[in-house]
């Protein structure tokens, strides 16, 4: 019997880490994909840090007090979805689980969840750009790196938007994917397809492909469908009786949204592009040139293809009127961050005919300068959106403090409608305990106004008319002009003491 052929190092697979002894014979395709155990110790640890993040000031975001709000409706049966953002179907559905354990514990419940997302998708970054670049550590750390440097995800992490989640999954799913388990990446992009509809593409082409392959699965594709869209729009018709309003609210951009701009796909491409740092773009093009067609470079190159391609939708989203938002980007530069890092060490292996898992010193100092000079770069934006996440965590604090010094949710809420400065409603609906449209964003009388700076260098909003009483804290002014009945004017009723 002769003896076993050893791959020669172009040949084997980009996850490959065998080692040089004649005896050793590389898998023809390794695992891509968390054993497990190893997935299993990689929630763990993401669930593990975002529980200790909560040590430092922590509070959701606009959507995440939303989708709150909307777990709390879902959980006592009367949702409504008529005012706040877009609807999403996971998020409400988490939310309705966690709304159970009571409104103390699911905000940071939430926070967790989302924190615990966000970690594992750089966890999963890490095994993904090094098992693309063949074993090389040297890219998953620069995938970390890459990934944790992308506008806003530190800030989406801390306020709990879905950012970090929605990431994770996807990940996964292309490790699946590559890998050939068709099902599992099936699975994961059907529930990324419940936090974001640019998932949707992605998802019919997967499912197309399993159609062809898997027989036995085609009742199973045909039910998830049916059901994603289900989920998508059948609690939106019956909470606000306008199955399509989420595609309108979407079409209502924030100030200075792509959107805005008079070419809005350009703008968006803008936006894009300054996502991944220089060394993943760099790696994506190199990747792209003629003589990259090893496994290892058509691999990275499909993830990065589906980073392009997310960028490409969100623009062309941007084009029909929706916001194109740059957290909308963010999955997208997470893929090019992963296939555009494994990518540069791939080619240059190729260059040097070396062992990818192998890159010289040269290539790791070049590599680990042009990160250091993109976070140095990203400084001030990355402090002024941990300011923004801390203000907000301290507004959210402060504003339950207000509410109990001027005697309670149900007084205020006797005295008159509740209005607050923009961004600021949902804080003020779950706060209250009452639904989103229950609090006004214009001054009236009778009616109660909630102050404070949306950032802490804004101006203190709302207007109001001048008011029958105030009481300040910290960072919020609560002020009203109260309604007042005949009983009410024999106890006092109807007027919070200052």
């Amino acid at each position: 019997m002769g003896a076993a052929k050893v791959p020669r190092p172009s040949e084997r697979s980009p996850g490959s880490v065998c080692g040089r002894r004649p005896a050793e014979v590389c898998p023809s395709r390794p695992s891509l994909l968390f054993t497990r155990s190893d997935l299993g110790v990689a929630v763990g640890l993401s669930a593990a840090l975002a529980l200790a993040s909560l040590a430092l000031p922590s509070a959701p975001g606009y959507d995440p007090w939303s989708w709150l709000i909307w777990g709390r409706e879902l959980a006592s049966l009367d949702l409504s979805t008529s005012e706040g953002p877009a609807w999403k179907p996971l998020p409400a559905m988490v939310t309705a689980a966690i709304a159970l354990l009571g409104e103390e514990i699911a905000p940071p419940v939430w926070l967790v969840i989302a924190r615990a997302g966000a970690i594992l998708a750089v966890l999963v970054a890490f095994v993904l750009a090094r098992r693309l670049a063949g074993g090389s550590i040297a890219a998953g750390v620069a995938a970390v790196a890459g990934v944790l440097l992308i506008p806003g995800w530190i800030e989406h992490a801390a306020t709990g938007n879905a950012e970090g989640p929605l990431t994770a999954l996807l990940l996964l799913g292309l490790a699946g994917l590559l890998e050939g388990r068709l099902r599992a990446a099936l699975a994961l992009l059907a529930v990324a397809a419940l936090i974001r509809v640019e998932v949707w593409p992605f998802l019919a082409l997967l499912v197309a492909a399993v159609w062809r392959r898997d027989g036995k699965a085609r009742p199973w594709l045909v039910a998830g469908s049916v059901g994603v869209m289900a989920l998508w729009f059948v609690p939106e018709w019956l909470a606000s009786g306008d199955p399509l309003r989420s595609a309108d609210r979407a079409r209502m951009p924030n100030p200075g949204a792509p959107a805005l701009a008079s070419r809005p796909a350009l703008a968006t491409l803008a936006e894009a592009a300054r996502g991944p740092h220089p060394v993943a773009l760099v790696g994506l093009v190199l990747l792209a040139l003629p003589g990259s067609g090893r496994r290892g470079a058509r691999e990275a190159l499909l993830a990065g293809v589906a980073g392009v391609a997310w960028a490409l939708l969100v623009a062309a989203m941007s084009e029909l009127g929706f916001s194109g938002e740059a957290r909308y980007l963010v999955p997208g530069s997470a893929l090019v961050v992963v296939a555009g890092t494994a990518g540069l060490f791939l080619v240059a292996s190729a260059a040097r005919e070396g062992n990818a898992g192998e890159p010289s010193l040269a290539l790791a100092g070049v590599v680990a300068t042009a990160v250091a000079l993109t976070a140095l770069d990203r400084t001030d934006i990355i402090g002024e959106q941990s300011a923004r996440a801390a203000h907000g965590a301290l507004l959210a604090a402060d504003l339950d403090r207000a509410i109990d010094r001027a005697g309670g949710a149900g007084r205020l809420l006797r005295c008159g409608r509740p209005y607050t400065g923009r961004y600021r409603g949902p804080l003020l609906a779950w706060a209250l305990g009452v639904p989103k449209a229950a609090v006004d964003f214009s001054p009236s009388r009778p009616g109660v106004a909630f102050r404070s700076r949306l950032t802490p260098a804004s101006r203190v909003e709302p207007p109001m008319p001048p008011p029958q009483w105030r009481i300040r804290t910290a960072r919020w002014e609560i002020a009203g002009s109260c309604r007042r009945t005949a009983a009410q004017r024999g106890s006092g009723l109807g007027y919070p003491n200052p």
